[in-house]
C-alpha cells in the first residue's frame, strides 16, 4: 500500500525526530570528548607516578645535603676546638699531633664542601625536573577540565 504524500512527510518527520533523539542520547551518554578525557586521565596517572619518583629522588638529595652540611659543621667545630687546644698547648709532641689533626680536618672540610657543591647541583637539577613534571601535570589537568566542561555543556544541551 502506498502512503499519501502527507503521510510520507509525517513518517519522514517521525524518522527525523527519532534520529535526533538517538543522537541526543548518544551525546548524553558518550560525549565526543569522552575518549580524550579517558586518555588524559591515564596520562595524568602516569605523570603522577613519575612525579612521585622525581620527588622521592629530590628528597633523598635534600637529605644527603643536610647530612653533608651537618658533617661540615661538626668538622669545623672540631677544627676550632683543636686550634684552641693548639694555641694553649705547651707540649711539642701534642702540638705536632694537633697540627697534623688540623691539616687532616682542613682536607676533610674541603672534601665535604666539594661534595656539598656536587649535591647542590644535583638538587637543582632534581628540583627543575620536579617543576617540569608538575607543569606537565598542570597542563594535562587543565585540558581535562576544559574537555569535561565542554562535555557537560554538550550533555546539558542534549537533554
Amino acid at each position: 500500500m502506498n502512503a499519501s504524500p502527507e503521510h510520507q512527510r509525517i513518517l519522514l518527520d517521525v524518522a527525523d525526530l527519532d534520529r535526533r533523539l538517538q543522537q541526543a542520547e548518544r551525546q548524553r551518554t558518550a560525549p565526543a570528548q569522552g575518549a580524550r578525557i579517558n586518555e588524559l586521565a591515564k596520562e595524568r596517572q602516569e605523570q603522577l607516578r613519575e612525579l612521585t619518583a622525581l620527588t622521592g629522588a629530590r628528597d633523598d638529595i635534600r637529605t644527603e645535603l643536610t647530612r653533608l652540611e651537618s658533617d661540615v659543621k661538626v668538622t669545623e667545630q672540631r677544627r676550632t676546638r683543636d686550634a684552641d687546644r693548639l694555641a694553649s698547648s705547651t707540649n711539642p709532641k701534642d702540638a705536632q699531633a694537633l697540627e697534623h689533626e688540623l691539616a687532616s680536618l682542613a682536607r676533610r672540610i674541603s672534601d665535604l664542601e666539594d661534595a656539598e657543591l656536587d649535591v647542590m647541583g644535583r638538587l637543582e637539577d632534581a628540583e627543575a625536573a620536579v617543576a617540569t613534571q608538575q607543569a606537565l601535570i598542570d597542563t594535562t589537568t587543565a585540558e581535562g577540565q576544559q574537555l569535561t566542561a565542554e562535555a557537560k555543556a554538550q550533555i546539558a544541551a542534549a537533554t
